[in-house]
């Protein structure tokens, strides 16, 4: 008897891929770290944060965490009411029209302040212990993130003007970032039903309501208005080689046309109101004083409004719906979306957007955090998101490392090549975070 030959030879198979990436471990360790314990004092559906070398555009760490099962890449699928920190998106636009000046005056009333369009009115409301009380500037008005402020701010931008600057912003269009399913978010459009109306839209946008975007999308918009209006697409991949050739990944070249969104006179103004707000405005309880770093700041805390989903709620019935095998029908997303919060009380995004360096230089790197639908431990965006935006800042600058504090922070390269030798995967950190 002899054995049927069923295979006459075989061969090795090819090496894996080798993927370098501008991912520093260290950082991405603190990020997760940081996230993770947001989930665990504020008990979110959700957290994900990102932090990028602004100059560069480089993403140094991007991660997304959850109680729930969600199937796709928080930080490009995931939807959200940017509340607070879509401000500096308008002031940068308002500048940029010559609709505002840094020392104009509005009066936003105590704590609620009657809008007026045409024969119209409504009432704008501040968050509970505002600091942006009677008259204050349009720089106080980000500083302090006064809704009423913001609201008339908007109001003076020409609102053909300002959807075209958001789209050129990328709100509203899919990022194209190659990291899986991606959203492209929302913005309101004008059409026959009049979905966008001077008083009830534009005010609402002005001040990061009615609209919906995705963390990725947020942070290049913000990005390129601190970068003196340039956008530069993010990099995650910067090479890909095998079998002993390597590939670059070429960056998209700059087009001034295209890419000069706001001009850099816009963009320093910008950074001196995150500044002011980083002092004594609402980031001023987060960063402290700190002689070691120089950073700007903006918070958001975004109350949903009827018709918001509650992301516990959504995400509970993903999790039912994958036990028998099937995703949430339209029906089901439908009946969420008026149902309310699942946990009772109101549903909130906390956020916090933060640039930062030494205080003797050094890179500038950019973090933005969310934190959606916290439901113990308060829900403002300087508590719940704040401390892992500054932690992030930190590890990312140098002024800790490995999370512990550094006296004299290193000058040095975070070990770039040994690092970018680890990265053989498609997400490098989920080992090292074992």
């Amino acid at each position: 008897y002899r054995a049927r030959p069923y295979f006459l030879h075989a061969e090795a198979g090819d090496p894996p891929a080798r993927v370098r990436t501008t991912i520093d471990l260290d950082v991405q360790r603190v990020m997760h770290t940081a996230l993770e314990a947001a989930l665990d004092k504020h008990a979110p559906a959700l957290a994900m944060a990102i932090a990028m070398d602004l100059e560069s555009g480089d993403v140094l760490a991007l991660d997304g965490v959850s109680r729930y099962g969600f199937a796709n890449f928080l930080p490009l699928h995931h939807n959200f009411t940017p509340g607070s920190t879509f401000k500096v998106t308008t002031m940068a636009c308002a500048l940029e029209a010559g609709a505002v000046r840094p020392d104009d005056m509005f009066e936003v009333g105590n704590g609620a302040y009657p809008l007026r369009v045409g024969s119209k009115t409504r009432t704008i409301h501040e968050a509970d212990g505002s600091l942006a009380r009677g008259r204050v500037s349009a720089a106080q008005c980000l500083a302090y993130s006064s809704n009423a402020g913001m609201a008339q701010v908007a109001l003076r931008i020409d609102d053909v003007w300002f959807r075209e600057r958001l789209a050129r912003l990328g709100y509203g269009t899919h990022p194209q970032a190659g990291l899986g399913p991606e959203s492209r978010g929302q913005i309101p459009r004008p059409d026959a039903g009049g979905h966008w109306t001077k008083l009830y839209t534009q005010a609402s946008v002005g001040f990061g309501h009615n609209l919906e975007v995705t963390l990725w999308q947020h942070a290049t918009a913000l990005a390129t208005i601190l970068r003196d209006g340039r956008r530069v697409a993010p990099q995650l991949l910067t090479s890909v080689g095998q079998n002993g050739r390597e590939e670059r990944v070429a960056r998209e070249p700059f087009d001034p046309a295209r890419d000069q969104i706001f001009s850099v006179d816009t963009s320093r103004l910008v950074r001196e109101m995150m500044v002011l707000g980083a002092r004594e405005g609402t980031g001023r309880t987060v960063c402290g004083a700190r002689d070691d770093l120089w950073v700007a700041t903006k918070t958001g805390t975004a109350e949903k409004v009827r018709g918001e989903m509650c992301v516990h709620a959504y995400g509970a019935a993903l999790d039912r719906a994958a036990k028998k095998g099937r995703g949430v029908t339209k029906q089901e997303y439908q009946a969420l979306r008026a149902a309310g919060p699942a946990h009772g009380g109101s549903c909130y995004t906390s956020s916090m957007a933060m640039l930062g360096r030494r205080a003797e230089g050094g890179r500038e790197v950019f973090v933005l955090v969310v934190v959606d639908d916290p439901t113990k431990g308060g829900h403002y965006g300087s508590g719940v998101a704040g401390p892992a935006a500054l932690a992030i800042l930190d590890e990312a600058v140098g002024t800790t490392r490995r999370g512990e504090k550094v006296e004299q922070p290193d000058f040095g390269v975070f070990a770039t090549a040994e690092l970018a030798a680890q990265n053989p995967h498609e997400r490098p950190w989920k080992d090292a975070l074992r």
